[in-house]
């Protein structure tokens, strides 16, 4: 056995036995190991893998190949992993040439570096293993563009991959201003998603990452973009200074857990519906994801701390936002173009900043359930917001709120549009409800064109679409014969540009009125029986 300083040093040797190198180049202190000489084989087919398998240069028989067991280590591809940022290919002398023999024609460039280089050639080879594994080392790895992930297993290898990437503390910075995603797997069309992608999945863990220097505010790159894979676990992630942190698409029964984020722009995670080619809610939408543990730091005036985006089963929960910035929502889960009905939780979260639209804001379609529970808020803020469509009532949405612990004054619900049902239980509320103020919702006033009255059912049609919704309480004022006009009503039924209330009044109308719809809850009638900080089972006097 003889010692070489370098990889490529092996080659010259002429004592076909098992060598020992110290490091993958002389621009490396990474990569050393012990090469066995695989005998007896010819190696005019063979090709030499860097840093792990190499002929000998004056032999046309046999090659080293090094010994290992367990996952592939990126060291042994040749990493600087240096504190400041790295020199280029081309500073260090290694020229076009000598990469395109190293790693294959076009694979690196002279304005490439090291690090870059030796990641993306291991997730390379780590595809061509299977199931390999791959761990990094404790150290900075800087990169000047994307690493592609693997798309799935090969090598002769069948079954469902599942690739497991272990980032063992590695600090990951961006190296120059361009700006990329620094993972990612994206495929063409949804065709490969389906027939490829889909039956693979990930464990990514144990990463610091720092998007760095550049204008990535608002570029829509991520650390991680993940597309199309199943059963996939994203955990013990810091990142900072990035537009998106962790950003899946088409990612089904996907886990993210134990995350960090700093000075994010857009989303610290985000889980939606595929973009690529041949993508709809129907076929590539990121169902039963389960997102938590999340801790939110935002310096930026973020979009959302977490978003959720035509998801069906799943759950965000143990979500902290928090930081000097104002995001536009905490927590955002969006199903209103979903094709399904997507039901889902929101619990245990924390929110200790002030968002500008609401700390959780929902939009769901028609006949969903999501439920948010406990949910602490510190400063005033529209603590929950649920904007619908003009659902018919037989598939009015719902928001079921249990157990808001504390109400920071002038805090408020937000109500958005027609078709929406509150179920509230376990709401604290720390002064009287003395004003409607406190729950809020679109404007609900419309013009009357005309009333019928059947005897029993009085019906009101308007000069527009209107934003009533059945059980809502109504005055009408305006009309004649008096009797068409009537305070706090109940209406019975809606139509688009119709709503019913009980009434005796008969005949045709004349003139024109105005119709006002009271505000999510007539507080005159429950006033009295709230007390301070009293715990309160509410539930909304229409359609529960």
């Amino acid at each position: 056995m003889a010692f070489f300083k370098t990889f490529y040093d092996m080659a010259g040797s002429t004592s076909y036995t098992t060598h020992t190198i110290g490091s993958f180049d002389a621009n490396c202190s990474t990569g050393g190991g012990v090469f066995r000489f695989v005998e007896g084989v010819p190696n005019a087919s063979i090709t030499n893998i860097p840093g792990i398998r190499i002929k000998p240069s004056n032999s046309t028989v046999g090659y080293w190949q090094r010994v290992y067991d367990g996952p592939v280590n990126v060291g042994w591809f040749g990493c600087q992993n240096t504190t400041s940022a790295p020199s280029t290919f081309a500073t260090l002398g290694v020229s076009q040439a000598t990469l395109d023999t190293r790693y294959g024609v076009g694979f690196a460039t002279t304005s490439d570096n090291y690090d870059t280089t030796a990641i993306r050639y291991a997730l390379k080879f780590m595809e061509t293993l299977g199931n390999q594994g791959l761990i990094f080392e404790p150290k900075v790895y800087w990169l000047n563009r994307t690493c592609e992930l693997p798309v799935s297993i090969s090598g002769g290898k069948t079954g469902r991959g599942m690739f497991v990437i272990d980032g063992n503390g590695a600090t990951i910075v961006k190296s120059g201003t361009s700006q990329f995603n620094f993972f990612q797997r994206i495929p063409a069309d949804n065709t490969v998603a389906v027939n490829t992608y889909i039956d693979n999945g990930f464990t990514f863990k144990n990463f610091n990452a720092n998007g760095s220097s550049g204008v990535w505010q608002n570029s829509g790159y991520a650390f991680l973009f993940l597309g199309a894979t199943y059963g996939s676990i994203i955990e013990n992630i810091f990142l900072t200074n990035f537009d998106t942190g962790i950003r899946m698409e088409f990612c089904m029964n996907a886990t993210v857990t134990n995350i960090f984020t700093n000075n994010i722009t857009s989303y610290s995670v985000w889980a939606k519906t595929g973009s690529w080619t041949g993508a709809a809610l129907a076929n590539a939408s990121s169902n039963m994801v389960e997102i938590s543990h999340i801790r939110v730091f935002d310096t930026n005036n973020q979009i959302a701390g977490v978003a959720l985006l035509d998801s069906d089963t799943s759950v965000i929960s143990q979500i902290i936002v928090e930081g000097t910035g104002t995001p536009q929502y905490g927590i955002l889960w969006d199903s209103l173009n979903s094709t399904v009905a997507p039901n889902g939780i929101v619990k245990d979260c924390h929110i200790e900043t002030v968002c500008t639209k609401a700390s959780v804001y929902v939009k769901p379609r028609s006949g969903t359930k999501i439920y948010v529970s406990n949910i602490y808020v510190q400063y005033a803020q529209n603590i929950v917001g649920l904007e619908a469509a003009a659902f018919p009532s037989s598939a009015y949405p719902v928001v079921v709120i249990d157990q808001i612990p504390y109400w920071p004054t002038g805090s408020k619900f937000l109500n958005i549009g027609s078709g929406n049902k509150w179920q509230m239980s376990e709401v604290i509320i720390n002064s009287y409800l003395t004003t409607s103020s406190q729950i809020v919702t679109a404007s609900s006033t419309s013009s009357v064109s005309s009333a019928s009255g059947s005897g029993t059912v009085i019906t009101y049609t308007t000069s527009a679409p209107h934003s009533f919704v059945e059980g809502q309480r109504v005055t009408v004022t305006g009309l004649t014969p008096t009797g068409y006009n009537v305070t706090n009503a109940v209406i019975i039924s809606v139509g688009g540009s119709t709503f019913d209330v009980s009434g005796t009044t008969t005949g045709a109308s004349s003139g024109t009125g105005t119709a006002v719809g009271a505000s999510l809850w007539d507080t005159t009638t429950v006033n009295s029986s709230i007390p301070s900080s009293s715990r309160v089972n509410w539930t909304a006097p229409w359609g529960i």
